[in-house]
């Protein structure tokens, strides 16, 4: 028994020492135990207003750099130690945008990967260079991201946009240096992040919290950094950190936004309202609509000082790609700006060329005679198509007498009968190639579909 005993105890003292020695290697392998690392809500940066814009010319000049929160130690990609050149990033926000201060150490600036004549917007190495990952909101699954170089080449991508190769936003930056390692300053307005149809970005209201998450490659030293870490790539926006919105820092509080809609974003008749509270002063509003960048209508209030709610009607009623702006401001500065991204189908359009087109076929059938014997039921699928899409078409001759309701159904059915019309289109224009007996010599022909692919 004291034997057995004694040979327990032994292996338990063997098994100890083992795990010491094991958990020694790994520190000493890995820089640093894992268990140091900071957890994704356990990385929150607050974001604080400033009244003054910073110049965006990579010098740290700027008051709002004096005073912003700093996101600070750095470590490396799958949570490998920490890196041996400090990072450390700034943010701060107005009504307008959102500005980043990147300060980047680096021992040996002869090594730094600068960039060629060869990077161009979206076509960069990542070599040395700082990436920016945006989550509006935090929904944990789409993100913006943004990268430049030390020659201020950009580089940006959107899963928000559909397909992020699309994604063209106008933003600023500009690279700077200093003794002992460089810098990037950015400016990202947030009208930008909305970038596709639906899409609607506003000035981060107080205590709004969006998912955010600094990256850095660092070519030379083969070097891959986060400020929170993560162990299967930086595009995971489940693991990116916590900024949340704090307004100004000190002085007067700004304005809150207490609510906000943007109404539809569709054919017809429909309306941005906003609620505000806390007004110091009377507060001015601007409304613009754009339609394929062009200004197709725009507004402007004035509110008494206080609480008030804002509201801009508009009326949609063309075809094309719109982006819907405002703007609340108090004796010249904004405090609130936001855009809204909206697409109509040429629903107009295809119900008028429909009308022509329909005349048109009619007129064919007629000339065709009784060349076949189903010609006559053609003649009558016209007729009934022409029956049934009347009201429609009618009913987009007083596009601006009509609800948002009635245009949802009348795009909708406007779909269906496009490809309807298609389909008998196709009839038509086969019937025209008929010649039956009225021909002198027999006409061969043949029908059948070809892609851009096939030769003929």
């Amino acid at each position: 028994m004291r034997n057995d005993a004694y040979t327990g105890k032994e292996t338990d003292i063997r098994f100890a020492a083992c795990s010491i020695l094991l958990a020694l290697f790994s520190q000493a392998l890995w820089g640093v135990d894992e268990k140091g690392f900071p957890k994704p809500d356990e990385r929150v940066l607050n974001v604080y207003w400033t009244d003054a814009s910073p110049t965006i010319d990579g010098e740290m000049r700027d008051a709002c750099w004096k005073t912003a929160e700093v996101a600070k130690d750095f470590a490396l990609f799958k949570h490998a130690g920490r890196p041996t050149q400090k990072t450390e990033v700034r943010v701060a926000y107005d009504a307008s945008s959102l500005y980043l201060f990147w300060t980047l150490h680096e021992a040996n600036m002869a090594k730094l990967m600068v960039g060629g004549a060869e990077d161009a917007r979206d076509f960069i190495k990542f070599e040395d260079a700082p990436e920016l990952f945006l989550d509006p909101g935090r929904t944990e699954e789409k993100y913006f991201q943004f990268v430049t170089i030390p020659l201020a080449a950009r580089y940006d991508a959107s899963t928000r946009a559909g397909d992020s190769t699309n994604y063209t936003p106008d933003w600023e930056c500009k690279s700077g240096r200093f003794d002992g390692g460089w810098t990037i300053e950015q400016r990202i307005p947030f009208g930008e992040l909305a970038s596709a149809p639906g899409h609607v970005v506003t000035t981060p209201g107080m205590d709004e919290r969006w998912g955010m998450q600094f990256c850095r490659n660092q070519g030379s030293l083969h070097e891959w950094s986060q400020w929170v870490p993560t162990d299967r790539g930086f595009h995971e926006p489940k693991n990116f950190g916590n900024a949340i919105f704090q307004g100004r820092p000190k002085g007067e509080p700004l304005p809150r936004v207490t609510s906000f809609d943007t109404g539809h974003l569709f054919y017809g008749p429909g309306a941005i309202a906003i609620t505000y509270n806390g007004a110091s002063d009377t507060v001015s509003g601007t409304f613009t609509v754009r339609r394929e960048s062009k200004v197709v209508n725009q507004e402007s209030v004035k509110q008494q000082q206080g609480d008030g709610p804002v509201r801009f009607a508009y009326q949609l009623l063309d075809a094309g790609n719109y982006r819907l702006s405002f703007e609340l401001s108090i004796k010249g500065k904004a405090f609130f700006t936001g855009q809204a991204v909206a697409f109509l189908p040429p629903t107009r359009v295809t119900l008028e060329a429909m009308e022509r087109e329909i005349t048109q076929g009619k007129q064919t059938l007629a000339k065709l005679g009784d060349r076949h014997a189903a010609f006559d039921n053609l003649r009558s699928q016209v007729d009934d198509f022409d029956a049934r899409t009347r009201p429609a078409r009618q009913q987009v001759a007083r596009a601006a007498d009509l609800s948002a309701d009635d245009w949802k159904n009348l795009v909708n059915d406007s779909e269906a009968f496009t490809a309807e019309w298609s389909k008998l289109q196709y009839d038509i224009n086969l019937a025209g190639l008929y010649r039956g007996r009225s021909s002198k010599r027999t006409q061969l022909f043949a029908v059948g579909t070809l892609t851009e692919s096939d030769k003929v």
